[in-house]
């Protein structure tokens, strides 16, 4: 019969499932999940466990200064608005690091700062460049932001200044 399914329910916590038998008459139902359905969801569950480690970090550390925003991707706390946001970074980067992140130090046009990496999902500590960076004369003029990241803290493709 085409189309069928059955539901069932949990007795004890009330929640349902439906389990689809066929969707389109004469079609087998597939018994596994095809390779990309399951990377698909392995990485959604990554991207949960990270941010739950994010939010377990941010939680552990009401004090940091400047307050975090949600992004599908990432957190980003920004801290143009404090008096010292170099120590702010410093501090944002330090902490990250005990509870178990991997940094990279990108830089663009206008921001520096750096990612602290729980898996698959990151902060963006950042600021714009002026306020972090020293003023560099290379070719043309642009702001560098030295961070010193220990070794054992370093993601693979950080380019940092050490």
């Amino acid at each position: 019969m085409p189309g069928q399914a059955s539901q069932t329910r949990n007795p004890t916590s009330g929640e349902g499932t439906t389990s689809l038998m066929t969707i389109i008459a004469d079609q087998p139902v597939k018994a596994e999940l095809d390779k990309q359905t399951v990377e698909t969801i392995d990485a959604i569950r990554a991207a949960i466990a990270g941010f739950a480690r994010i939010a377990g970090f941010l939680e552990a550390n009401p004090d940091l200064p400047s307050a975090p925003s949600l992004y599908p991707e990432r957190v980003l706390v920004c801290l143009n608005s404090l008096t010292d946001p170099k120590a702010a970074l410093a501090l944002w980067m330090a902490r990250a690091i005990e509870a178990g992140a991997l940094v990279e130090a990108p830089s663009d046009s206008k921001y520096a700062g750096v990612e602290l990496h729980f898996g698959p999902v990151h902060i963006y500590v950042y600021a714009n460049r002026e306020l972090l960076g020293e003023r560099v004369r290379v070719v043309e003029e642009h702001w560098q932001l030295s961070v010193e990241i220990p070794a054992h803290a370093r993601r693979e493709q950080a380019e940092v200044t050490v």
